[in-house]
């Protein structure tokens, strides 16, 4: 019995301690990759970049808005996209993180042989 009485007084204590689910707080961020699964149309199904005007591009879907929203959003706006192509759409959305940048670094202009000035004297 004390067992029971222990949950039942401890059991709203804990209940108010559970901390949202990542998918109800984050906000998809311009560069992030994410993985789009369409139910039972694999050709419509991939991963997708956020590009820095903060949109997305699928198969039949040009420039859908994805920055800024969250993973429940973004489904509800690419199942309404879809349904002129497929008729009840199923979505599912899944953030893989961070798309690879690519690497860029600087060369000095030394290290150019072309833009070496003229070391001939001038006639």
């Amino acid at each position: 019995m004390s067992a029971l009485l222990s949950c039942m007084i401890f059991l709203p204590v804990c209940q108010a301690q559970v901390a949202p689910a990542k998918s109800e707080t984050h906000r998809i961020l311009n560069g992030e990759a994410l993985d789009i699964r369409v139910l039972g149309e694999p050709e419509l199904s991939g991963t997708a970049v956020v590009q820095p005007d903060g949109r997305i591009t699928l198969p039949l879907l040009n420039g859908v808005h994805a920055a800024g929203l969250t993973i429940e959003q973004l489904q509800g706006e690419l199942e309404q996209e879809l349904r002129q192509f497929v008729a009840q759409p199923r979505v599912t959305v899944v953030a893989a993180g961070m798309a690879e940048q690519p690497q860029m670094g600087i060369v000095p202009d030394a290290l150019r042989p072309w833009l070496l000035p003229d070391l001939w004297p001038i006639r």
